[in-house]
């Protein structure tokens, strides 16, 4: 079933997945969470537990790689904190301590700083490459490696995408397309994260292919693979294979639960992920069902881990000729961001839970109704000046007066009616007029569409979004750096690759294969070249 072109066809499309969802529904009536997730391990369907933070505690997974551990709290003793993010084989993430005191290490740093401090020059490099000549081979799929293997080809690594038109993945077939017309080479969604790279298409299902795969493993400095554990092996390129003919390689493998385990072959995507990791159960209103997060969100977050723990394997192999094995369960990273909830469950007990846009800290709090349609601005006032000043805004109305809500206390105490306060001034000015209003005084900010982002002023002044010209979409925008780096600025090398694209320049120039053998294999089917 291709759900996202049923979502193409508007309300007959939307009337087809309610109607789809609806005997879901009927079907696990009487069916425990547990029950189902079990049976989604056995029979390897894409399913995933909506777990709270109790049962992220209990699972047997995590249990059996040692992820939570114990932090010493001196009088208080050890509590159970999240572990490391990633397993790297040679330069293991150490254990953190706990959090200083306030002031409890002013002795040590104090007796370290000399009287006179000057930093030392650094040579300047500006427009320089960070990672020029870094050789990358890109065998993963749909976010975390692709995401990862971009971030390394922007600061100007060499990174080669394995790719292929008889197995696409998945991303290639998901929209937004280019004018609405599905294609392998039409879908913005796998070009935002494969800009900047070379494109090699291959067929692994033959000899001749997996034979280019590892001489690309030879050629590589790092090389990044997302498979389900155990595909990498039944190719014959599996880490203990590898290490033996590339030592200095740093291989990263990320994929839902880890490489070991008792659940290490779950497969699915980022979106399960969200609900196994207990971002559901916190998403949403205390009285309604839970609200997915967008998209595949541990795939959004976990590049970034994946990104840190390869480039201090790289320089761990740089210095000593040592590679070594990064596992990245996204599960486990993804529970990074969820720190703080764990804890309060291991100290007080607590269970998270859904609580729309209350926030602990803050009131009043939320997303509130502008003029226009379907237009919103979020408003947070975290102190009681931030509070003042939202009132002076709104022309001190004569309800901001009750003495009640001078404090945040008796702001969150009076939460609903404080939303249905601003609610009524807020929807007679457009959002734009409302920020302009409370900023700087009042954090607050227009609720941006897509299309508003790339009328930001800020975001254009800065510019973020870069457009360049694709084989067959035309002139498309890229996503352009989260970072602005004075002396080493990353750019967007190419648009992302059709299918198969640079075949011929990785096989003769990289490779060094000759013409006619690279012809033989395009002939044979091994390596594959698709136009649009």
């Amino acid at each position: 079933m291709d759900f996202g072109a049923l979502a193409a066809r508007g309300e007959e499309g939307r009337a087809e997945m309610d109607r789809i969802s609806a005997a879901l529904q009927d079907g696990f009536r009487g069916v425990t969470m547990a029950e189902a997730y079990d049976a989604a391990l056995q029979y390897r369907f894409l399913l995933a537990p909506n777990n709270s933070v109790a049962e992220i505690r209990q699972d047997i997974q995590l249990a059996a790689r040692d992820y939570f551990v114990p932090v010493d709290h001196g009088e208080r003793g050890s509590i159970i904190y999240p572990g490391p993010w990633a397993k790297l084989g040679a330069t293991p993430l150490r254990d953190s301590p706990r959090a200083p005191s306030i002031d409890a290490d002013r002795a040590a740093i104090m007796s370290e700083l000399s009287p006179v401090h000057s930093a030392a020059p650094h040579p300047e490099r500006k427009g320089s490459d960070i990672f020029k000549g870094l050789k990358v081979w890109d065998m993963s799929w749909v976010g975390v490696g692709p995401l990862t293997a971009r971030y390394l080809a922007d600061y100007g690594a060499t990174v080669v995408r394995l790719d292929s038109a008889t197995r696409p993945e998945s991303l290639r077939q998901a929209p937004p397309y280019k004018d609405g017309r599905a294609g392998l080479n039409n879908t913005m969604f796998y070009g935002d994260y494969n800009a900047s790279k070379l494109g090699l298409g291959l067929n692994l299902s033959t000899t001749e292919a997996r034979e280019i795969a590892l001489e690309m493993i030879r050629w590589a400095d790092v090389l990044l693979e997302a498979f389900t554990p155990g595909n990498m092996a039944q190719w014959g390129l599996d880490w203990e294979t590898i290490k033996k003919i590339n030592p200095s390689l740093v291989m990263l493998s990320t994929c839902m639960q880890g490489q070991t385990g008792p659940r290490a072959a779950y497969p699915g995507y980022g979106n399960l992920m969200a609900g196994l990791s207990g971002f559901y159960a916190i998403t949403g209103w205390p009285d309604r069902l839970p609200v997915p997060v967008y998209g595949a969100y541990s795939d959004f977050v976990c590049q970034r881990f994946a990104t840190t723990a390869v480039v201090s394997a790289l320089d761990h192999s740089r210095r000593t000729g040592e590679g070594q094995h990064i596992d990245l369960s996204q599960f486990e990273g993804a529970l990074q961001l969820l720190g703080t909830e764990l804890l309060d469950f291991e100290v007080n007990g607590r269970v998270a839970t859904r609580n729309g846009n209350r926030d602990q800290i803050a009131a009043p709090h939320g997303i509130y109704p502008c003029a226009g349609e379907d237009r919103w601005v979020a408003i947070a006032c975290f102190t009681d000046e931030h509070w003042k000043a939202l009132v002076s805004v709104m022309g001190s109305p004569a309800w901001a007066a009750d003495p009640g809500f001078a404090t945040l206390e008796g702001r969150r105490a009076a939460a609903e009616e404080l939303d249905e306060r601003i609610g009524e001034w807020s929807r007679s000015h457009t959002s734009q007029d409302v920020f302009d209003w409370l900023q700087p005084a009042v954090p607050a900010g227009p609720v941006h569409n897509q299309s508003d982002l790339f009328a930001d002023p800020q975001v254009q002044h800065r510019g973020y979004f870069v457009e360049l010209e694709h084989p067959v979409m035309g002139p498309v925008p890229y996503n352009g750096m989260q970072a602005t780096m004075s002396k080493t600025p990353a750019w967007l090398r190419k648009a992302s690759p059709t299918v198969g694209e640079d075949s011929f320049f990785v096989l003769e120039e990289i490779l060094g294969y000759p013409p006619d053998r690279t012809g033989e294999l395009v002939a044979a089917g091994a390596v594959e070249i698709m136009g649009d």
